[in-house]
């Protein structure tokens, strides 16, 4: 598949995004910086993309004059290939449910059922469905005790603290009286 280009709304002049799912900065020059300095120019350069930890879509950040975005790279492959996101309708990973693959043949608008729908297809509907799952009677037993344990650690240093402040406070007085130097 060769690779195409287009602007990312918004980014006119500044970003691109492809089919393959990549996303690069333009090349182009700053006027003036922030302290003053002669413009600056910056060369044209694919971005480093950063996976979002729990559900593995990735990110990119986009800057420019006073404006800094984080946006989902998914959601821009889409908007600039397909068209905007239309109303009730979400960015679903198809065929292979693949969040980190974000070329535009893995990529479709479709609705919330839609995309339930592929993830039990898929298999991937009970990794959704483990973290939701509520606790079982050992987790919650596991997870009492654990608390208690804090909890007693806690008190034992507070306790502590104030044993050593109230013996400082009581020995301090008597200690500082028998150290007084006398001038003759």
């Amino acid at each position: 598949m060769i690779e195409q280009w287009r602007d990312i709304s918004g980014w006119e002049g500044f970003y691109q995004v492809s089919n393959l799912g990549r996303v690069k900065s333009l090349a182009r020059t700053i006027p003036v910086t922030r302290r003053g300095w002669g413009p600056r120019r910056i060369r044209e350069r694919v971005l480093m993309q950063q996976a979002l930890p729990r559900y593995g879509h990735r990110l990119v950040t986009l800057q420019r004059t006073g404006v800094i975005q984080t946006l989902l790279v998914h959601r821009l492959v889409l908007t600039a290939f397909v068209g905007p996101c239309p109303t009730g309708m979400q960015c679903c990973h198809f065929p292979d449910r693949d969040p980190a693959n974000n070329r535009l043949e893995n990529l479709r608008w479709g609705t919330g059922v839609e995309n339930m729908q592929d993830a039990r297809e898929h298999g991937t509907l009970a990794n959704i469905n483990a973290r939701r799952d509520p606790p079982t009677k050992e987790a919650l037993a596991k997870r009492s005790a654990s608390m208690k344990r804090v909890w007693a650690e806690r008190k034992a240093k507070t306790v502590m603290v104030a044993s050593l402040l109230f013996a400082l406070l009581v020995a301090a007085p008597a200690w500082a009286a028998s150290n007084v130097l006398t001038l003759n």
